[in-house]
């Protein structure tokens, strides 16, 4: 008896023997035991390059279900269907192909400076940043030299976390700079890589973004090509983003901030195990923001409690503002580290706020209205409402106007008042009608709103 090969797949041939258990029954050789007298006391080699591990269940086990045999069987037989004549995926393979594709070159500065090429074989598809301080953003180009005779196209490259950016550049035949598109669009490659020329993928590392900090990182990168030698190449990167300081929560949000109004919020500053740095004093602020620090003597780790106080002396137009505290940051011998930053965000506003923002409503009958109530987001300021009208003459005559207090009045006065549009007829209204309602207030400090209402049609 033996094995033979027969249209690229493995048949046994030889004498008829007395029927057996089916073949899900029957054990597999050991290669350990070839001579047990359940084998066949051969064990057959699959194809180049497709090899399978014999396996063996030891007598004192129980047998596999039905199932899971079959599913073995059917696994080794598409192994065996699989050799070098019959090559899984159509077209060229590396065999057919001469050259390496594209080869990863040592880069001896790189390789000079990483400790741990030290205790073993260099890696070139490797790149040790080693301890970076938080907040900074780091680069490392790896070299990628063609060894095909023919050009290879670079398809996608892809890092395997959002704080990780590639960029893909190579030469042209006259050794000018050709730049590879960020992505690739339609299926089109990045960049084509003539032979013998050198293709670089810089990989930029923003560890702001890094959401793992003071602990080992390893970032891996794919890069895909249409060599039949290299189709997929794997890069490594390691790095240690060494924040010194746990910021909670992680900055000051005043949130909606009165002009002549005020915000306040703390933040507590805790160092991370593993540092001997210390706060120190307040290197700068945005105009108007105060702060104060104070440290914790009995917390667990050492902590600074910082207190940042919202003036309405803060510069800046209405709407989102953004700033920054940057804070003194000494070590044990005195000399400073890296500055800590805690970012700032607020919501500036008018003192006087109407709710919603617009009026918006359909006259769909006569006599139809909508209404905003006009708050103070001044604590404890009360104001008066004098008149409320239409500021265009042309449409004041569709609607009726009335305000009243929204709140508890005190001397004519209150902190919000409703402010009421109503239409006299609908039929007036054949087309979407925008304009403004001027609210005339009894108030020092601001002496009008202005709102803006749109009025639907009816169907």
């Amino acid at each position: 008896m033996g094995w033979r090969e027969c249209g690229g797949k493995a048949r046994h041939s030889g004498s008829r023997a007395a029927p057996g258990p089916p073949p899900w029954r029957r054990p597999v050789p050991s290669p350990t035991n070839r001579s047990s007298p359940h084998g066949l006391g051969i064990e057959p080699t699959l194809p180049t390059p497709h090899r399978m591990a014999t396996m063996h269940r030891p007598s004192s086990s129980p047998r596999a279900p039905r199932k899971r045999a079959s599913t073995i069987l059917s696994v080794l037989a598409l192994l065996v269907a699989c050799g070098p004549d019959q090559p899984a995926d159509p077209g060229e393979t590396a065999a057919d192909v001469p050259g390496d594709g594209l080869v990863i070159l040592v880069d001896e500065d790189a390789g000079a400076s990483d400790a741990s090429l030290d205790a073993g074989p260099v890696r070139p598809y490797y790149h040790d940043f080693g301890r970076v301080p938080d907040g900074e953003v780091v680069s490392h180009v790896f070299r990628l030299e063609n060894r095909d005779p023919n050009p290879v196209a670079i398809l996608a490259v892809k890092p395997g976390c959002g704080c990780t950016l590639s960029r893909v550049r190579t030469t042209d035949a006259e050794g000018n700079l050709v730049r590879g598109a960020p992505k690739s669009v339609q299926g089109k490659p990045l960049v084509t890589v003539l032979p013998g020329r050198v293709a670089e993928v810089e990989l930029q590392i923003d560890t702001r973004i890094l959401s793992s900090k003071n602990v080992d990182k390893t970032l891996t990168t794919l890069v895909t090509t249409d060599s039949p030698n290299s189709y997929y190449i794997t890069l490594e990167t390691h790095i240690f983003a060494a924040k010194p300081f746990h910021i909670v929560p992680n900055g000051l949000n005043f949130g909606r901030v009165p002009l002549a109004g005020e915000g306040v919020k703390s933040c507590d500053v805790v160092r991370a195990p593993g540092f001997d740095v210390v706060l120190g004093e307040l290197l700068s602020a945005p105009p108007g923001i105060r702060t104060e620090i104070s440290p914790d003597p009995d917390a667990p780790r050492p902590l600074w409690r910082v207190t940042a106080f919202f003036t309405p002396e803060v510069e800046g137009p209405l709407g989102r503002w953004t700033g920054r505290l940057l804070f003194q940051v000494l070590r044990p011998d005195g000399t400073e580290a890296k500055p800590l930053e805690i970012p700032l965000q607020a919501d500036r506003s008018p003192d006087l706020v109407p709710d919603p923002l617009r009026l918006v409503f359909v006259a769909d009958e006569d006599g139809a209205a909508g209404e905003v109530v006009l708050s103070s987001l001044l604590p404890g300021h009360l104001f008066g409402v004098r008149d409320l009208r239409v500021t265009d003459p042309e449409l004041a005559p569709l609607f009726e106007t009335s305000f009243e207090p929204a709140g508890s009045v005190r001397d004519g006065r209150s902190g919000s008042w409703t402010l009421r549009l109503r239409v006299q007829h609908a039929g007036d209204v054949r087309e979407i009608v925008r304009g403004e309602l001027l609210a005339t207030l009894d108030d020092p400090q601001h002496e009008s709103v202005r709102v803006v209402f749109v009025v639907h049609p009816g169907a």
